[in-house]
């Protein structure tokens, strides 16, 4: 609240700027987050990463510490300013309060060992061993911006100034004799090391370039701010593994990502994308993929990515272990908006997975296993005779665990007279019978599982599905090495 007829100041909007250096490499952990965090009350006690560093003015003065982690080396340098002032005044003041904060370097022992041949007068097999002393100070790894506890929030925008810092031709550090010491890169060149960046609820509309020409940067945040767009040089970053955007209004995603060939983790939920257009097949270690809350018209192809176990779409949440024996699906059924008018809590879900060929991913085929063994799940998934039809088709899976899950979950979905009556009328027998007929054992046992269902749900159904050719190839089986089969 404020009062001009009395005087009182307008609480001010103030950023927090974080430098871990050394062993601090990956500052505190980032925690995935479902929904975006409440707001910080005034007058709420600090968060610990920015516990006894409260900011009053924007004129404070900058801290530094030593890690208190196992490593023998890691310090952090924490700077504050106002949203009010001229950006560029603003990062003059913390170029100079950044020169003052970082220790001096330190004396390091560099040890090079090398082979040493019979030719160059050692024994076989000997070492060279080499040691001198080098002057240097430890990398920036982690940049860490976030308006701090108690601090209003205002239409600032904390990268600016961090950008404008990035830019800037700092002076080298002096070494003790006044020359630049061997081995101490000028300050300038210190934000080339930063592998971690976070500008969450930074209030950011759109990511400064600057930031992109991070080379050695591996994973950013972006959390809870108003990007509508990510710039196209993101697709600069190539060592880049975990990327989040979560709680933004994004409606679409550069085509450039696709050059991150070495991402593990994308986190795009909460926005607005309806046609992302997201090209997988140049990122195959990407494990997390979360697209959780988006309107979504149809999903980008999966199929290329084998290593993922981590996928939310819609107002679903899966996850599985490696091996993908053991997968758990968390369905959402509140606070959402764009699911509140589907017909069912799955209706959205199954519009994406059962559009083109994604069901046919092993994650995904899994958790229609899991899905499928809810009875009001199956009820809905039988309105929908496409879905019907393209989880009989995963039965012709070149994968055979797709084609175990899919077989568990049409004996889930078989075991109703009703749901019986539509996998008999969608040809079910087909995909079968060509199973039945290829010996595959493994396949073999999971195709009869849906059989012995089929045939003792009903006679009915039982007559529409035991014709000669099925009758024959089962005729066949009882002869089969494998005693499960037989």
């Amino acid at each position: 609240m404020a009062s001009w007829g009395l005087g009182w100041k307008r609480s001010s909007e103030i950023f927090h700027l974080t430098l871990d250096y050394g062993d601090l490499a990956d500052g505190p952990p980032h925690h995935h987050q479902q929904q975006p965090p409440p707001p910080q009350q005034p007058g709420s006690p600090p968060t610990p990463s920015s516990a006894g560093s409260t900011p009053t003015s924007s004129s404070s003065s900058p801290t530094a510490r030593r890690s208190g982690g196992s490593g023998e080396f890691g310090f952090r340098i924490e700077l504050d300013w106002s949203a009010g002032d001229d950006e560029d005044q603003v990062a003059l003041r913390l170029q100079s309060q950044l020169m003052v904060a970082l220790p001096p370097p330190h004396d390091a022992v560099c040890v090079d060992l090398s082979p040493r041949g019979e030719g160059d007068g050692g024994e076989e097999g000997a070492v060279a061993v080499e040691m001198r002393v080098v002057r240097r100070r430890e990398a920036l790894r982690s940049v860490r911006v976030a308006r701090a506890a108690g601090s209003a929030a205002g239409s600032g925008d904390g990268a600016g100034v961090l950008s404008r810092l990035i830019r800037s031709n700092l002076a080298p550090a002096p070494a003790v004799d006044g020359a630049a010491a061997t081995g101490v890169p000028v300050l300038a060149d210190h934000w080339r090391s930063v592998a971690v960046l976070s500008l969450c609820n930074c209030g950011l509309l759109m990511l400064p370039v600057e930031l992109t020409r991070l080379a050695l940067l591996e994973k950013l945040h972006l959390d809870n701010n108003k990007l509508s767009v990510l710039p196209p040089e993101v697709g600069d970053l190539k060592k880049l593994i975990v990327l989040t955007v979560d709680n933004n209004m994004l409606v679409s995603v550069p085509a450039e990502l696709r050059q991150c060939v070495l991402l593990e983790e994308l986190s795009l939920e909460n926005n607005k994308l309806v046609r992302p257009l997201l090209d997988f097949r140049s990122m195959p270690k990407l494990r997390v993929l979360r697209l959780f809350g988006n309107p979504l018209e149809f999903l980008p192809e999966i199929l290329p990515l084998h290593n993922l176990r981590h996928l939310t779409l819609a107002n679903i949440r899966i996850e599985a272990l490696e091996s993908l024996r053991s997968v758990t699906v968390q369905i959402e059924t509140e606070n959402n908006s764009y699911f509140v008018a589907a017909r069912h809590k799955l209706s959205a879900f199954f519009s994406l997975v059962f559009r083109f060929s994604s069901c046919h991913h092993p994650l995904l085929a899994s958790a229609l296993a899991k899905i499928m063994e809810d009875r009001s799940n199956q009820v809905a998934i039988s309105k929908e005779e496409n879905a019907v039809r393209q989880l009989i088709s995963m039965i012709s899976s070149d994968n055979r665990h797709v084609v175990e899950q899919a077989c568990l979950a049409l004996s889930s979905l078989g075991s109703d007279i009703s749901s019986a009556m539509l996998l008999i009328k969608c040809d079910i027998m087909k995909p079968i019978e060509a199973v039945l007929k290829s010996f595959n054992e493994e396949e073999l046992e999971s195709v009869l599982q849906v059989v012995v269902t089929l045939t003792f749900v009903s006679d009915h159904v039982a007559q529409k599905m035991l014709t000669k050719d099925v009758l024959k190839s089962l005729k066949t089986l009882c002869a089969h090495k494998n005693s499960e089969a037989r």
